[in-house]
């Protein structure tokens, strides 16, 4: 099969080859429509630029560095996919950078450095001292994007989802069911958490439901002993013990099914659980977890268009995507237990 050009783009999409060029590589502004359009064109023609040719002319490297918490979580790979998915079509390379470990920041700092990228995506709350790492990249020139957190000292916007909203649905879910013991099951007190805990109480105020302290339980381990220790003394006398919680993340929904489980407590007869995040590792999981989609895919592929759009020296600003509930089996009336 021929390899696809910029003409053949610009023949089909009825528009001259310096527009088709523009709207790939995002040096000016372009019409949304049309550069949507082109967009669509250069996929069904499987168009592929030549990057190295490119980078040549232009004094560009063409790559675009990616830093995730940790690419194993399947969370993360649907990001890096909707991110590469856009770069693809924009005749950009992704490098990945994976921060598992304080050793990664510098390793990976110098390798973007020297790669010389176009510009940074960084995802999410990265731990091990990135965020320094960011803001030293930053300070030498390099264009960021951001994903659902703000790195101070570094210039540029971001992709948020609306975690308010997310914890708001998954606690008025648990309301309308009938319940109003509902535990907020959380991790460290990090950006995620306290705005889907901010939507939990949100919620809980709507409904004119007092919000226990002893029902807002922070974890770290999460490990059995943990749970033992912090879960299992709430649910000891059952006029007073919470009827459902709200998982922070859909891991933490799961390690809570498990461990209620392993007490005879079974979701959702005896208890009700909403997590959050839509994982498809989980779908395979029984009971089917009813948990609060994010767009993951799309979060990549707005933070990739996003940096290609200033790269072309547009004016940003932050992106905010919608959630849902996804409802699934996790949820039943307290009166069933």
């Amino acid at each position: 099969m021929k390899k696809a050009k910029l003409q053949d783009i610009a023949d089909r999409a009825g528009v001259a080859r310096s527009t088709v060029d523009r709207a790939l590589h995002g040096r000016s502004r372009v019409n949304v429509e049309t550069r949507d359009k082109i967009l669509r064109i250069a996929r069904e023609l499987d168009y592929h630029p030549d990057l190295r040719g490119r980078a040549l002319k232009m004094s560009s490297s063409f790559l675009v560095g990616m830093v995730v918490p940790n690419i194993t979580q399947s969370f993360y790979a649907d990001v890096v996919q909707g991110t590469e998915e856009y770069l693809e079509k924009a005749g950009y390379g992704l490098m990945l950078c994976n921060i598992i470990g304080e050793e990664c920041t510098p390793r990976y700092v110098s390798m973007l450095e020297r790669h010389q990228v176009d510009g940074i995506i960084s995802c999410a709350e990265v731990k091990h001292g990135w965020n320094n790492g960011l803001r030293e990249l930053a300070s030498k020139g390099f264009p960021a994007v951001m994903i659902n957190f703000r790195v101070d000292g570094v210039d540029g916007p971001v992709v948020f989802v609306n975690q308010r909203k997310g914890g708001y649905l998954a606690a008025m879910r648990l309301i309308e069911a009938g319940h109003r013991r509902i535990m907020f099951l959380g991790g460290s007190h990090d950006y995620l958490n306290d705005e889907r805990l901010w939507g939990y109480k949100s919620a809980m105020d709507e409904a004119g439901i007092p919000v226990s302290p002893e029902f807002i339980v922070s974890m770290g381990d999460w490990t059995t002993d943990e749970f033992d220790a912090k879960v299992g003394p709430l649910l000891k006398d059952k006029s007073t013990a919470p009827t459902a919680a709200f998982a922070v993340y859909d891991m933490a929904a799961f390690r809570l099914i498990s461990w209620l489980r392993g007490r005879d407590i079974q979701v959702p007869h005896n208890f009700s659980v909403v997590g959050f995040d839509d994982l498809p590792s989980l779908t395979w999981f029984a009971p089917c977890l009813t948990t609060v989609k994010q767009k993951k895919k799309e979060m990549g592929y707005a933070a990739a268009e996003l940096l290609i759009k200033r790269l072309g020296g547009e004016e940003l600003k932050d992106v905010l995507l919608d959630v849902e509930l996804v409802e699934r089996d996790t949820i039943a009336p307290p009166d069933c237990l």
